[in-house]
């Protein structure tokens, strides 16, 4: 199996842009902190022009977080031992289920192709890897891969297939080779990253 998808978009996010930029949404007043990086993060990357010429059936997404229920029920825990059960707001511990981060993102844009979410520690490339497969199995044509924790920097990128980067005529940042059950990125023909995939 050889074949190739496109990186056309990076973006970023920080706890100073997080600070700076007021989210104006519904339920901002109860949202937790990885909602609300995860929806700050998705709306720079689903800004991208290309976006909207993509039917919401062939757009997906996926959420990877090192935060997890873990990091929630230790949270939960020292509020009850330092304030009280009074400092419990069940709305601010969503990430017992990252479902909740997924399907505010999901509802907000819209997206009907493949979404996840999952819990990652240190080897992300999963996430990666899920997008891509969905990409080359033809299931998707633009997939969204988004790194975020609470008390870390966020990160995304868009990730085209080849079909609609030639309908598009999107700017490439890097290319993904896939072949062989192996993934390389390349910028500019240099490999800067490669890593084994399954195809299942």
């Amino acid at each position: 199996m050889l074949d190739r998808v496109y990186i056309i978009s990076t973006k970023y996010i920080n706890e100073e842009m997080l600070k700076k930029t007021s989210l104006k949404h519904r339920d901002s007043r109860v949202m937790d902190v990885l909602s609300k990086k995860a929806l700050l993060l998705a709306r720079e990357i689903f800004s991208e022009e290309v976006s909207k010429k993509i039917k919401s059936e062939r757009q997906g997404i996926v959420i990877a977080s090192d935060t997890g229920p873990c990091t929630s029920l230790w949270e939960h825990t020292n509020i009850l031992q330092t304030v009280g059960f009074k400092g419990i707001n069940p709305s601010k511990f969503p990430n017992t289920m990252l479902s909740t981060v997924l399907s505010r993102v999901s509802t907000e844009f819209n997206l009907k192709g493949p979404s996840t979410a999952m819990y990652v520690n240190s080897n992300r490339s999963e996430a990666l890897e899920y997008a891509v497969v969905q990409i080359l199995m033809g299931r998707s044509d633009l997939m969204a891969v988004m790194f975020i924790g609470e008390g870390e920097n966020g990160f995304g990128i868009l990730i085209m297939s080849q079909k609609f980067l030639l309908e598009t005529q999107a700017k490439v940042r890097f290319y993904i080779n896939c072949s062989n059950q192996h993934v390389y990125i390349f910028e500019e023909r240099k490999k800067i990253y490669e890593t084994s995939i399954n195809f299942a």
